[in-house]
């Protein structure tokens, strides 16, 4: 039988997303916890209180410095854990920065939902990470490739160490917000031998570390598209995540998919730009405040067989 065993490899620098986390690892049984937290939250009584909680799931607690931001954390993670045990995790960290066009999109709200948001997410993208020939899940929007950067010299130093060759795998695809589910023995064949010398290279790189405020790049986010070029480097896939989804009609772009989160923020599938907040609900209908639009208007859908449709005679609001 197939050890289809998954782990979460959670990083929380901060702790706002704690309350919402507890809920959702609530309603995942088997899932167990590989937790890594900001030192500075060591006495927090809401973190002890999860602790205890979950006694029985978390694997391992530790406490990191701030540096590195997820990466640091999430390396000493993937690297400890038993891949026979686990051979699956996925990759969990307190996002809190905004996305999009107008900077209007939760998408540490998004990623989370895409993997842990509810027991269908989960399941749907644990089976399609079983098949042999996919790697990664990641989110179908932020999976992204050709974006180095200013992290190009980077990739390419980090290459030499991993010993990969960067002209196979060079501006591939990878999982843009740091959020996947993959395959632990991919992980530790590429960073269990450079985990010291990695750990050296990321301790310079301190606080909130933006993507492309430095000409030279950063080790952080460079390792960030590396995640994704090992799957290149191994000829296995990355595969789009799977969500439950409501088909939602309008006369100009007919046939889209709407993915209601777990805390009601919701998202268009083919554009994650089209976001959103569910005001109310009811057998009949919906009401969404659409936050990418001028003035950010709420919108009413009228639900019939599985699906939604605008009510063009609702009252605008």
């Amino acid at each position: 039988m197939i050890n289809n065993k998954c782990i979460l490899l959670l990083s929380l620098y901060s702790l706002k997303r704690l309350p919402e986390l507890d809920k959702l690892i609530c309603n995942l049984k088997n899932l167990d916890i590989d937790l890594s937290v900001g030192e500075h939250n060591k006495d927090n009584i809401d973190l002890l209180k999860f602790h205890k909680k979950y006694q029985n799931r978390i694997i391992n607690l530790n406490f990191h410095k701030n540096y590195g931001v997820d990466i640091s954390p999430f390396i000493h993670q993937v690297c400890r854990i038993d891949p026979e045990v686990y051979p699956i995790f996925i990759k969990l960290h307190s996002k809190e920065s905004k996305w999009g066009q107008k900077f209007h999109v939760d998408w540490g709200t998004v990623l989370i939902d895409s993997y842990i948001g509810s027991k269908y997410n989960y399941a749907k993208n644990l089976q399609l990470l079983s098949r042999k020939h996919i790697g990664m899940i990641s989110h179908n929007f932020l999976t992204l490739s050709d974006r180095e950067h200013n992290n190009t010299h980077k990739i390419k130093y980090l290459c030499k160490r991993l010993k990969i060759d960067y002209n196979k795998v060079e501006k591939s695809s990878f999982a843009a917000g740091s959020m996947f589910m993959s395959k632990t023995y991919i992980f530790q064949k590429y960073l269990k031998p450079n985990k010291e010398i990695l750990d050296i290279l990321l301790s310079n790189e301190t606080g909130k570390v933006h993507d492309g405020s430095s000409t030279n790049g950063t080790y952080c986010h460079s390792l960030e598209r590396i995640f994704g070029y090992f799957m290149k480097n191994e000829n296995l896939s990355i595969h789009p995540h799977i969500s439950k989804t409501i088909p939602i009609f309008n006369s100009e772009y007919k046939k889209l998919h709407l993915i209601i989160a777990y805390n009601n923020d919701c998202y268009l599938r083919e554009d994650l730009n089209i976001y959103g907040k569910l005001l109310s609900e009811n057998n009949n209908k919906l009401k969404i405040q659409w936050l990418h639009l001028q003035d950010s208007p709420i919108v009413e859908y009228i639900k019939t067989s599985g699906k939604l449709i605008r009510n063009n005679n609702a009252a605008k609001t």
